[in-house]
């Protein structure tokens, strides 16, 4: 059989300085990469830090504009109900009854709302009563004096 001899070219000899200077090279450009992931990362970080701030002020400003306009339904209703009717107390008739005159010629015998104090009802006292069901619920002030009755 015939042999055939393989020749390969190598550099002559590289020396350990090339070896070495190669590995360096490499590994700055490792170390470049590895701090601009990390600035990167950083810079990431921030973003998102700065985004969740954002989203927890923009909820809290949310929720409080959202008690504003629950606040606002409930005083439109409450000015959307039909008023109180004013009256003037006659005569107190037991510990949770009065008798009141609203209109000129109609008297009622009315329920005491229960953070109402009896012993400030004296006859002439103006008072508001309920619309729907006729009970006194507030003290109104003096006409002439225009001060309303301690409470």
């Amino acid at each position: 059989m015939a042999t055939a001899a393989i020749v390969t070219n190598q550099p002559a000899s590289a020396s350990s300085s090339e070896t070495c200077s190669s590995k360096t090279t490499s590994s700055n450009q490792g170390e470049g990469l590895r701090q601009y992931y990390l600035q990167h990362i950083h810079d990431l970080q921030l973003q998102d830090r700065q985004k969740t701030h954002n989203l927890n002020r923009l909820e809290a400003q949310r929720n409080d504009l959202n008690s504003k306009v629950r606040m606002l339904k409930e005083e439109l209703q409450l000015l959307q109900e039909p008023g109180s009717y004013v009256g003037e107390v006659v005569k107190v008739m037991g510990k949770s009854k009065v008798l009141v005159k609203v209109h000129p010629e109609w008297k009622y015998v009315v329920d005491i709302d229960k953070n109402i104090d009896i012993t400030k009802l004296t006859p002439s006292t103006r008072v508001a009563l309920r619309n729907d069901n006729y009970v006194l619920h507030l003290i109104l002030p003096c006409r002439s004096s225009g001060k309303p009755y301690e409470s």
